[in-house]
């Protein structure tokens, strides 16, 4: 559960949901949780029991899935998005 996560981890969380870093991934992911990529790795982990390459394509497919609905854009162009 993120909220028992550590602020730190929220925050990266929560970033991590603008489209600029869901294409940068999981640098960006790393970058903006300001630990080492094991620490961040092992707490995510611990907190939603996801790596931070699950945590990453899951973000991608609910923002895949809003598009989709909210969005005249054709379906190619979410997949490229």
């Amino acid at each position: 559960d993120l909220h028992q996560a550590p602020p730190w981890l929220q925050r990266a969380c929560r970033e991590m949901e603008k489209p600029e870093n869901l294409v940068a991934g999981l640098d960006a992911f790393f970058h903006l949780a300001g630990r080492s990529r094991e620490h961040t790795a092992r707490t995510l982990k611990e907190c939603c029991g996801v790596s931070p390459t699950e945590f990453l394509q899951n973000l991608r497919l609910q923002r895949a899935a809003r598009m989709l609905e909210m969005s005249e854009q054709e379906l190619l162009a979410i997949a490229f998005d």
